[in-house]
């Protein structure tokens, strides 16, 4: 109901809680509201919780953590500040966690004018890759100029970071559209097939025995020659 709520895909959160069982007995254990609020945010962010508790892990190694912001903030020209992001891991809200990381990180224009090693030092500090934090960074960029719903949608299409830059309202209701298509024709064709296995199943059992005489007939035949 959370996920429909916040127009992200049901199957989608419950997949990703299916497989972060380490992350749940971590983080959630005897809370399993916290950890499906988790997991919507963490499809809004076009992350999943795995990516979030290992921003979660990164923020609690302290004495590492203290040394990405330092060097990361020695290469970007501020200051960053993780305390906010490191109280929350420790309490166990790795979804606040990360949302605190990239608000302290800046925008994606940063991002992007940062030169390598900067964006690699931004990306250790966030204990993610410099493909998941451009990712992340501009589908944060987007808010205010999409809607929650269409900015939950972005996440779910597995975009690449210049995708989701560059895409307007329209470009997103267009690859919607798309996929929403594409979908219907898999369903269709999985229809197609269980019905043609259904009623063709019956059949081919009924005409086991037959090709088991003709099988025994053609080898007898065989010896006898």
């Amino acid at each position: 109901q959370l996920a429909l709520a916040e127009g992200v895909a049901p199957g989608a959160v419950m997949k990703d809680i299916a497989k972060s069982s380490a992350v749940a007995a971590k983080y959630f254990a005897g809370n399993p509201k916290a950890l499906g609020k988790a997991a919507v945010e963490a499809a809004k962010l076009g992350m999943s919780l795995d990516q979030m508790a290992k921003t979660a892990d990164s923020l609690l190694n302290i004495e590492q953590s203290l040394e990405d912001q330092f060097v990361a903030s020695a290469m970007l020209g501020r200051q960053l500040n993780f305390d906010a992001a490191r109280r929350a891991a420790a309490e166990g809200d790795i979804a606040t966690a990360t949302k605190e990381v990239l608000k302290q990180l800046g925008g994606i224009e940063e991002f992007e004018n940062a030169s390598v090693f900067a964006k690699q030092r931004m990306a250790a500090a966030a204990g993610m890759t410099v493909e998941e934090l451009s990712k992340s960074l501009a589908i944060e960029a987007k808010r205010g100029q999409l809607t929650e719903d269409e900015l939950a949608a972005m996440s779910g299409l597995n975009l690449t970071a210049t995708e989701i830059k560059n895409m307007n309202s329209d470009d997103l209701k267009a690859k919607l559209a798309s996929k929403q298509a594409t979908e219907e024709l898999a369903t269709s064709f999985e229809k197609i097939q269980s019905s043609l296995t259904t009623a063709i199943l019956p059949i081919a059992k009924a005409l086991v025995p037959v090709f088991k005489i003709i099988a025994f007939t053609v080898d007898h035949y065989r010896d006898w020659e």
